[in-house]
């Protein structure tokens, strides 16, 4: 028999704790979950602007190809005109 009286664990107690326990469990459960979505929302987000960013330094490293190439053809055409004159 359990003991009843001073601090005693009785059935009520020993069930009121186990509902607490339950209770714990669930709602550690709910914080988790929580946790596994915003991990997934910022995965997401890091992914969007890397992404963005890739597209952004293609685009940079373009138009620096195309000027490159503009300057050796206005050099080109400069060295062959005063050549030519």
């Amino acid at each position: 028999m359990a003991f009843v009286g001073f601090g005693g664990f009785n059935r009520a107690n020993q069930a009121a704790i186990l509902q607490q326990q339950v209770s714990d469990q669930l709602q550690a459960q709910n914080i988790m979950t929580q946790i596994g979505a915003e991990q997934r929302k910022s995965q997401m987000q890091r992914w969007q602007i890397n992404s963005e960013l890739q597209t952004k330094i293609h685009e940079i490293t373009a138009k620096v190809t195309v000027n490159k190439a503009k300057m050796a053809d206005k050099a080109m055409n400069a060295i062959t005109q005063y050549i030519s004159s």
